[in-house]
């Protein structure tokens, strides 16, 4: 399903401290979470969409409000209780108009331009405001369709905010009937809150039992309807102010909970940069088993199930060339002699190179004396797509299992192909059965011998269907519903034929040298799973598009260091295995290569 999510960037004066060990600020570490939310989106589905809502802007622009000129903006500035929602900036996926849209490199640019301003603190335009504004943008935009919605709020929550509890009691309900969830990156919070569900809707026995369901706590620093308090006397020292902006943040830490809880979403107590991107990127979404199957299961027993792909290979997009037309005009001479030949030049296909079967070069040939052939040895055996069509079976999607073999008897060594998921999606009979199977094969150790139809009239390939349990839940177990994984067998063309070379009589007084080494460099668990390894390649690509999108000459990103690698082990580990090491090499001396001038 494709995603709608608006980000709400808190641009006051406080994200202008130091974060993540002092290396970067808070906004610049918000600024840097949105735009690798935004790139994550586009990678996944050109189909997302987004927006991004700026508070405590000097400017007012959203789509409650445009200013439309310089001089109308200057008059609103004097009648500011009139403008809706001041100091919030919205921008869409194209970077210029209020609207959730498609994201384009131009929303990466506008991100990487925003600045904090240093009097922000003393403007309006609080997270309660620009949680209002992506709710409605959402609606607008996504109402009665099909999205996952989600808004992402990154704040440090220490501006004071202004609280209208029935309005947000309205935007709490919308947010719920839209099933869109609340994310908080709280930057230096405290408290840390998730929840699966959001609350279920419940009507209030009074009005002012509405309003304070969504209200913050009596003696809160927030203040409700009203304006809010300074929190002191001008005269007040640095640790007064200190001790209000705690209470501050300790109260909007609660609200941001209790907000995040009626839509069922969380609140991350972040502490550093690589939480964050761990949090909101380090998500898999499951895939719905979309494409439908008959699946028979014995003679006279069919059921219909669904298949999925259960891996596929990432890659980067090919690179594009840049091809300039040349515009060529025809003289009157050119346009008289293509009329004496009977024809104009459009109404054939030229050739500027024919292959060696024809003896002319350069042969003009109508579009009727075109054809098609395989090569066979020295000639060209006619075959149309027609022909090809004929060669094909007639069949439906189908899945039909011939008999059981031990696991033995089928290794998964010589699988072909990527492996498919079956369930039963919706029905729960097909489940059961599904289900049922998968366990007694289990338990049997066997494996399904089945023909497969991938797609309508394809040809059937010969498989091997599997139990199958999700080895990737740390939750999975025994008693959890098992499903079956189809692996394609190969023919018997597609064995190569490899010469194994002899090595000689084998030593079995050196099997504990291996032994050793082998316990030596042990893994520890959960290390070098290739599941949550990102391809470096693919990342480093990434990475320096992303760069360069707002800096055409940046240099390349790589995402592999020495002294970060994921694919690597760590030294203590290498100083650890260093007498085993030593053990094998003396155990099994390679001779020195002798060096030569040919490559």
């Amino acid at each position: 399903m494709k995603e709608a999510v608006v980000l709400i960037l808190d641009a006051n004066a406080s994200m202008a401290t130091k974060y993540d060990d002092g290396r970067i600020s808070r906004f610049e570490c918000a600024k840097r979470v949105a735009r690798d939310v935004i790139c994550n989106l586009m990678i996944q589905s050109k189909t997302n969409e987004v927006g991004v809502v700026v508070l405590k802007y000097p400017e007012t622009q959203h789509h409650f409000y445009e200013p439309e000129d310089e001089e109308e903006e200057e008059e609103d500035k004097e009648e500011e209780e009139e403008v809706p929602f001041p100091n919030i900036l919205e921008f869409g996926g194209d970077g210029e108009t209020a609207m959730v849209a498609r994201p384009t490199p131009n929303i990466l640019r506008k991100i990487q331009s925003l600045q904090v301003s240093t009097d922000s603190s003393s403007l309006r335009g609080d997270f309660c405001d620009g949680i209002i504004v992506a709710t409605d943008s959402l609606y607008q935009r996504t109402n009665k369709k099909k999205y996952h919605r989600r808004i992402v709020l990154i704040t440090d929550g220490e501006h004071k905010v202004k609280v209208d509890p029935q309005q947000l009691s309205v935007v709490l309900d919308g947010l719920r009937d839209l099933e869109c969830t609340l994310e908080v990156i709280g930057l230096d919070f405290q408290k840390d809150a998730k929840f699966d569900t959001p609350i279920v809707k419940s009507e209030p026995s009074s009005p002012a039992a509405k309003q304070n369901e969504a209200a913050p706590d009596e003696g809160s620093a927030t203040d409700v309807d009203g304006d809010t308090d300074d929190g002191g006397d001008d005269g007040s020292d640095t640790e007064g102010e200190e001790e209000d902006v705690k209470l501050i943040k300790s109260q909007n830490e609660s609200l941001l909970v209790s907000l995040a809880q009626n839509t069922g979403g969380y609140v991350m107590a972040a502490k550093e940069l690589k939480s964050i991107f761990e949090t909101l990127l380090g998500k898999r979404k499951s895939k719905s088993m979309r494409r439908k199957v008959e699946f028979q299961i014995a003679p006279g027993l069919t059921v219909e199930a669904r298949f999925s792909l259960l891996l596929s290979k990432a890659s980067i997009p090919s690179l594009k060339k840049r091809v300039v037309a040349e515009n060529r005009t025809k003289t009157e001479e050119d346009k008289d002699s293509e009329k004496d030949q009977g024809g104009t030049k459009e109404d054939l296909i030229f050739f500027k190179k024919i292959d060696s079967y024809f003896d002319a070069e350069n042969e003009e040939m109508e579009i009727t004396d075109r054809g098609q052939a395989y090569r066979y040895g020295s000639d060209l055996v006619p075959m149309s797509g027609y022909d090809i069509g004929g060669l094909a079976v007639v069949s439906i999607v189908k899945l039909k299992i011939l008999g059981y073999l031990p696991y033995g008897k089928v290794p998964r060594a010589l699988c072909v192909g990527p492996p498919y998921i079956l369930s039963g999606a919706d029905s729960r009979k097909a489940c059961a059965a599904i289900s049922a199977i998968a366990r007694a094969l289990e338990r049997k150790k066997h494996v399904a011998i089945a023909t497969f139809v991938q797609t309508k009239n394809a040809d059937p390939s010969l498989v091997g269907v599997f139990p199958y349990v999700d080895q990737l839940s740390p939750t999975a177990t025994p008693q959890q519903p098992i499903h079956l994984v189809i692996l394609k067998l190969p023919f018997r063309g597609d064995v190569s034929a490899l010469s194994k070379p002899s090595f000689g009589p084998y030593d079995m007084s050196k099997e504990k040298v291996c032994d050793d080494l082998i316990d030596a460099l042990r893994l520890e668990e959960n290390q070098l799973d290739s599941t949550e390894i990102a391809n470096p390649f693919i990342r480093s690509y990434w990475k320096t598009v992303i760069e360069r999108v707002t800096d055409p000459n940046h240099e390349l990103v790589t995402a592999r260091s020495e002294s970060n690698d994921d694919m690597g082990i760590s030294k203590e580990q290498l100083k650890r295995a260093k007498p085993a090491l030593e053990a094998f090499y003396d155990s099994f001396p390679l001779p020195p290569i002798p060096i030569s001038g040919k490559k």
